[in-house]
């Protein structure tokens, strides 16, 4: 099963019944032999208070064996062996270039440690896929529909959220919205609002701008959330698959 983004960024479900012994659906399988050694993905670990969020490198796969990953560098993430052990659950996103630019999510269990000769983590095979913010048309960005607000009076304008995590997420905009606004109104912690309409019920996130940075029109804006929102939560678990 994978969740496909609509043009107008809402998802729809896609199944794709034709599995192999694995249990991996042709699709999801071609997406996960897309994962080439050597590119950084991001790994969240399940722990008994909340997923941590790191950075590490894929080795490769022995299909339908297991896949192998890099253990994180413990000089930037500190010792994670009471967290990276085997049993535990993690979860593995990456960027699946191309044309149709998505975000690839899957869940897997770690089934072995190895130190020697290199700090390697195995883990199993994932089941099932979920690709997040499909491409609506090419080179524009994946992502999750939202309204901004810059500022307490600001005018609400459409953006598209491309990266979320607990803390805080990376918004791309138009800059002409921005083009008659006081670089007083529009600098690092100045106050936003993010409204996010899913289908049962709108969201409503508030935070301050961390950074900015224009590109070919486009303006990409980096927000920390306020410090407890557990609307936050609900963003998570209906866009990203979750331990």
């Amino acid at each position: 099963m994978l969740l496909t983004n609509t043009k107008h960024h809402h998802f729809t479900v896609t199944n794709n019944n034709k599995k192999n012994s694995s249990g991996l659906s042709a699709v999801d399988l071609a997406s996960l032999r897309a994962l080439q050694p050597g590119t950084l993905v991001d790994l969240q670990i399940s722990t008994p208070t909340s997923p941590k969020r790191v950075k590490t490198q894929y080795v490769g796969m022995d299909y339908p064996r297991c896949m192998v990953f890099q253990f994180p560098n413990m000089n930037k993430y500190g010792v994670l062996k009471d967290v990276l052990y085997p049993e535990n659950t993690v979860i593995v996103r990456y960027v699946l270039e191309g044309d149709s630019g998505q975000v690839i999510a899957f869940k897997a269990k770690i089934n072995h440690i190895q130190s020697q000769p290199s700090n390697l983590f195995f883990t199993t095979v994932p089941k099932a896929l979920q690709s997040l913010g499909l491409r609506s048309e090419k080179r524009t960005s994946p992502g999750i529909a939202a309204e901004i607000t810059v500022g307490e009076d600001g005018e609400a304008v459409k953006s598209v959220i491309v990266d979320v995590s607990q803390s805080g997420c990376r918004v791309l905009l138009d800059q002409t919205h921005f083009d008659d606004t006081s670089a007083e109104d529009l600098a690092v912690e100045t106050e936003v609002t993010l409204c996010i309409d899913l289908s049962d019920k709108t969201i409503i996130l508030k935070g301050v701008i961390k950074n900015l940075k224009k590109d070919a029109g486009h303006l990409y804006m980096g927000i920390q959330f306020d410090s407890s929102n557990s609307d936050v939560d609900v963003l998570l678990e209906r866009h990203i698959i979750t331990v």
